[in-house]
């Protein structure tokens, strides 16, 4: 007499002989920190109910070819281990692990769903009823994409119908996916993704709950309504603490805090303005003409040209460097770096190092800065730049009025610190400056400036031994009055020269999930 299947929901543990009719709903690979690597797949019977199974590096060759994600299976014998892993993938107490005396044979089974979503509420997680170590499926709309030129992620909103909304982020492939799918649908049609195995990052102090990683699927959808609980002010604050000028100048270790300050002039580096990459792999290179990259063995019939301004700022009191990458420079300019190029060789101009006047629009004027502090005789690399009012007094607020006072300030309105105006295409026009002058902001461009942002993981992984620099941090009061004019600030100390920054070393991670982290 055969016997009977067991049902998934039924495994407690008491016996290993387990008869089951199952499908793979989910198949990945895993590689932990001593570089083992190991198979694991989630497994699903004709009630819904799913169950992870693993198999160890060691068995992998008589499991691999033999197993495929969607097929279904009948299986015999399982070693049952506790489903303790740092990251559940689901919530059954119990796994199993593939072992000598394990059997399957394929089989057609057309009762078990090919796919069940069990969506998890983002008000639920909002609130706080989640299990931290659970990973969950999540559907909503894409809202706030917020694009880092060439970075290794992409932060956005995720927007359910009743309104909740919470912030996402993904990394390597699925960021490369989701921005594919999002540059070419986001301006004909609004956009609904499922998340699936999504890690939920639990809330710290001043930040709310997020969720991280995943895999994705895109689909077409209709307009959800509801508000966003997440201001523009708020995502510029996101895991940053407040310091002034003054203060950041004398922090020595790594971290990312926000600032009010005022441009003074740029300093000058090795490279002057701007620098080349690869097309491809965006790594340096200090070619001019068709080359091969040496990183990427890419054929480049000409490099790309990048912004890189080193910028040297004030809090009233005392001077820090902060360091500009393209595509801070490119919103705040309105135009893209190779753009600007060409326009200097129509008016006659080939020097490369030539700073154009375009560049001057960033004189002169009070910003908020979302910046990476590097250490010392290194110049802080900017996060992000907001020139929003709001923003900027807010930040104000928190350092307090005896630490955000600036001499000829000038303040660049925008009407919103996450999204470009789109009504209108001509440059924004720069405000007035009291006690201070400011060229005026070309019209010619056809481009609005916008409070968009990159990071500086996106620049080359290349820094520089200097010698010790000066002394950079000597109050303004102890310099000459300062002239009316924003060009007029060589009075100000020398800072050291640019240098470029480096790139996060990548941390090992163990990983539950290669493919979905």
């Amino acid at each position: 007499m055969a016997k009977k299947f067991d049902m998934i929901k039924d495994i407690d543990g008491r016996r290993e002989t387990l008869k089951l009719a199952v499908r793979i709903v989910d198949l990945w690979y895993v590689e932990s920190w001593d570089s083992k690597r190991s198979m694991e797949m989630v497994l699903m019977d004709q009630k819904g109910d799913v169950i992870v199974a693993m198999i160890k590096k060691e068995d992998m060759g008589v499991w691999e070819e033999k197993l495929k994600e969607g097929e279904s299976y009948i299986m015999h014998n399982f070693k049952l281990l506790k489903n303790r892993a740092q990251y559940r993938v689901c919530e059954h107490p119990f796994m199993l692990l593939f072992i000598g005396a394990t059997s399957i044979r394929p089989q057609p089974i057309a009762s078990i769903p090919r796919k069940l979503w069990k969506f998890k509420s983002i008000k639920d997680i909002i609130d706080g009823k989640y299990c931290s170590d659970l990973l969950v499926d999540v559907i909503g709309m894409l809202d706030n994409v917020e694009e880092k030129g060439h970075s290794k992620n992409v932060v956005f909103d995720l927007k359910d119908l009743s309104g909740a909304i919470i912030c996402c982020t993904l990394w390597d492939s699925y960021c490369e996916k989701l921005l594919s799918y999002w540059r070419t649908c986001s301006q004909t049609s609004n956009v609904a993704i499922i998340l699936t195995q999504a890690k939920i990052k639990p809330a710290s102090g001043p930040w709310p709950v997020s969720l991280t990683s995943g895999s994705e699927t895109f689909e077409e959808g209709s307009q959800y309504s509801g508000s966003s609980q997440i201001s523009h002010v708020d995502r510029f604050m996101y895991k940053t603490v407040v310091k002034s000028v003054s203060k950041i100048i004398i922090v020595l270790e790594e971290i990312s805090c926000v600032t009010v300050a005022r441009t003074l002039k740029f300093n000058l580096g090795n490279d002057g303005w701007n620098y080349l990459v690869c097309n491809v792999c965006t790594k340096r290179t200090h070619e001019v003409g068709s080359f091969k990259c040496l990183s990427c063995d890419a054929f480049n019939d000409s490099p790309r040209i990048r912004y890189k301004l080193e910028i040297q700022v004030t809090d009233g009191k005392k001077v820090a460097n902060f360091m500009l990458w393209d595509q801070d420079c490119m919103n705040l300019i309105g135009v893209s770096a190779a753009d600007l190029r060409k326009k200097m060789i129509n008016h006659g101009e080939d020097d490369p190092k030539c700073f154009p006047e375009d560049l001057d629009v960033i004189l002169g004027c009070t910003w908020a800065f979302k910046v990476k502090l590097q250490g010392k005789n290194r110049p802080a690399s900017v996060m992000r730049v907001s020139t929003d009012v709001e923003i900027i007094d807010h930040v104000k607020a928190l350092l307090g009025q005896e630490e955000a006072s600036f001499v000829g300030e000038c303040v660049v309105s925008c009407p919103s610190d996450i999204l470009p105006d789109t009504s209108n295409s001509s440059a924004m026009v720069i405000g007035k400056c009291s006690n201070a002058s400011l060229l005026d902001v070309p019209t010619s461009s056809g481009t609005s400036l916008m409070c968009l942002s990159s990071t500086a993981d996106d620049e080359p992984d290349i820094v520089f031994c200097m010698t010790p620099s000066k002394d950079v941090s000597a109050p303004i009061d102890d310099v000459p009055d300062i002239p009316s004019s924003i060009m007029e600030f060589d009075f100000l100390e020398d800072i050291p020269l640019a240098q470029l920054s480096a790139t996060k070393t990548t941390k090992p991670t163990k990983s539950i999930k290669k493919e979905k982290l």
